[in-house]
């Protein structure tokens, strides 16, 4: 009786070194701050969905943090969110 072993490739995917690990970590950092501005202005996102969005991206300690992780421009991203709180905007 002969077993036959698969092993999976590695996925393309997974981080594999700390360039991978790096790239993965920008990645999250911009999801979860994307993630923020359609709470912030999704009219079917729950009111408290948005009420957290709006206090993350005025510039809370965890947007600073991200923003670092990410090597994104916090000016830039607390400007957008501030237009984005007037009435009637939307993003683009």
């Amino acid at each position: 009786m002969s077993v036959m072993v698969v092993v999976p490739s590695p996925d393309a995917d997974e981080p594999r070194g700390d360039e991978d690990a790096e790239r993965w970590q920008h990645k999250l950092a911009s999801r979860i701050i994307i993630q923020a501005f359609r709470d912030l202005r999704s009219p079917h996102a729950l009111q408290e969905h948005r009420a957290s969005a709006r206090l993350f991206l005025a510039g809370s300690p965890m947007l600073r943090y991200w923003c670092h992780v990410g090597a994104l421009d916090l000016r830039r991203i607390t400007g957008r969110a501030r237009r984005l709180m007037r009435v009637g905007a939307t993003i683009r």
